[in-house]
């Protein structure tokens, strides 16, 4: 049986901070789309029936908003507790940047700040969360947590 390779383990904390700022960018993402989408047909409305329609929808985008910010700050707690090793890396200051933004954005109740992320700035944090995850699955870093 010593022939077999240690399996890395990875503390649940680690798998769940990784999980929370994946959610939160795709909560971000369909957002902004949406943010986008209600604030093109408020441009175009014509009845009053439609304006008033389109700004309780903006209003509810805004109430999504604040909860999307509230978990942005629990994320970052998380993940500074569990990524607490790497918080020097290029990776982990994306992270913080886009949770810190988006907690910002979220205080302030600005969608246009929200909007102002940009996809490319998603995907940027993606991959920053892809390299953490590889990091913290690579032996290297799992040596005292392995089963063997």
């Amino acid at each position: 049986m010593s022939t077999l390779p240690q399996l890395p383990r990875v503390s649940i904390g680690k798998v769940q901070a990784r999980a929370e700022v994946l959610g939160i960018i795709g909560q971000v993402d369909t957002l902004a789309s949406r943010a986008i989408e209600i604030e093109q047909r408020l441009q175009g409305a014509g009845t009053r029936f439609e304006s008033e329609l389109l700004e309780r929808h903006e209003a509810r985008l805004r109430k999504m908003l604040e909860e999307i910010g509230n978990a942005a700050q629990r994320a970052q707690t998380s993940f500074e507790c569990e990524f607490d090793g790497q918080q020097t890396s290029p990776e982990s200051s994306s992270i913080r940047g886009f949770l810190r933004d988006v907690q910002e954005a979220a205080t302030g109740r600005k969608m246009q700040s929200l909007i102002s992320i940009g996809k490319g700035a998603l995907m940027t944090v993606v991959e920053a969360v892809g390299v953490l995850s590889e990091k913290a699955y690579s032996p290297s870093s799992t040596e005292d947590e392995s089963v063997g």
